[in-house]
């Protein structure tokens, strides 16, 4: 059955009879901080998530400076509380074999957080129900058409849930699927990529003490590169990143092609097995490349988080940019539904400068690693080999 988080208005009411001001479609960072500025300017959203929040979910460490934006959501303060572990720093193998570390010791913000991604995004969620967005699981957009809302321009949609189709009309909609981008596709826009890169991602229990040591670790070998960081319930975060075409998913999806993948590093066997860690079930493939959505947005509707821009997850933006940007994008619908459009504009072209900004440091960043001049995955990044 859908799960039902805010008011009690739909039930009350009875869903057909509930119109929602704002649709945020996807239920993840983005949506919720989407719904929760809405909700702080006094307009009611509804955010619609397929899934029914179980279930690993990739991002697990947040920075330091992530920290004025935890305060501005109001979740600071519980951070520890709920779970999530101080971060001290990051530790990297990259353009030589040598560690450097990089501590948080002297950022006027303090330590970041190691974090149970899916309690964080739960945590959310509910900070954005609270401040009175509406939130439906298990429940997909399944039909949608223009329409007239009040006088206005606006949507009506049918949405899809266990117990059949239920028809409600809003005057916005938001593009909240992550790098899926499905709405704005289904509007006729078509992300720019920049790579075609992917993470194998693993969840790895222990045998023995989990690394006692806080901190993300970064290694560079010749076809790709690994990151690991702790998880607050023992397990360790561990992904290998390569692009999609030297990657024979047939081999590495098993525990001898894995642990095959897993020796060409070095840093990264050794913290595996100094700390028993071990696969326990087979790595699973999520999109990790760069892109950005174009148009970002049209009549009725933006796109926000990754469904707008997707970042390599080596510049550490993901959460950042999912929960600044839907706090920019909900200040944006405010603006656009007392007619002005000028909100829409502005809050596209922030995320078009911030991200190609973000492609100057990433290519500044890999070509720091100079090791393997005939690999196709750094030679690609060396010279930015077009992406079809």
């Amino acid at each position: 059955m859908p799960t039902l988080q805010g008011s009690s208005d739909i039930g009350s009411l009875g869903f057909d009879a509930y119109r929602p001001v704002v649709l945020i479609i996807g239920g993840g960072l983005a949506a919720s901080a989407t719904g929760l500025g809405l909700a702080r300017s006094g307009i009611r959203s509804l955010i619609v998530e397929r899934g029914d929040d179980s279930g690993d979910v990739v991002g697990e460490s947040i920075p330091s400076s992530t920290r004025p934006l935890l305060d501005m959501l109001g979740m600071s303060g519980d951070m520890e509380k709920n779970g999530h572990l101080p971060y001290n720093g990051n530790r990297s193998a990259w353009g030589g074999e040598s560690l450097d570390d990089h501590d948080f010791i002297n950022s006027p913000y303090g330590h970041g957080w190691h974090i149970d991604r899916r309690q964080f995004e739960s945590d959310l969620a509910q900070i954005a129900t609270d401040a009175g967005a509406d939130r439906l699981t298990q429940t997909r957009v399944a039909h949608w058409e223009r329409c007239d809302v009040d006088g206005s321009s606006g949507w009506n949609f049918s949405l899809m849930t266990s117990d059949g189709s239920h028809e409600s009309t809003a005057r916005f909609v938001v593009d909240a699927t992550g790098r899926a981008s499905w709405f704005a596709r289904q509007m006729g826009s078509q992300p720019s990529h920049d790579d075609r890169m992917v993470g194998l991602v693993s969840f790895l229990p222990t045998s023995g003490a989990p690394d006692p040591e806080r901190v993300v670790l970064v290694e560079a070998v010749e076809s790709g590169w690994w990151y690991t960081a702790g998880l607050p319930d023992g397990r360790l975060a561990a992904v290998y990143f390569s692009d999609a075409d030297l990657i024979d998913f047939s081999q590495v999806r098993g525990p001898v092609g894995w642990l095959r993948l897993l020796r060409l590093s070095a840093h990264t066997a050794r913290r595996v097995a100094d700390h028993g860690y071990f696969l326990d079930s087979p790595p699973r493939t999520v999109p990790a490349g760069s892109s950005l959505i174009g148009p970002m947005f049209g009549e009725g509707w933006l796109a926000v988080g990754d469904a707008a821009a997707a970042y390599d997850p080596v510049s550490s933006y993901g959460i950042t940019s999912a929960l600044a940007g839907g706090l920019q994008a909900a200040e944006a619908i405010k603006q656009a539904l007392e007619g002005d459009v000028d909100g829409v504009v502005n809050y596209a072209a922030q995320i078009s400068s911030i991200y190609a900004g973000y492609l100057e440091s990433k290519a500044a960043y890999y070509g720091i690693e100079r090791r393997w001049p005939t690999s196709k995955f750094w030679s690609r990044r060396i010279t930015s080999e077009p992406v079809e």
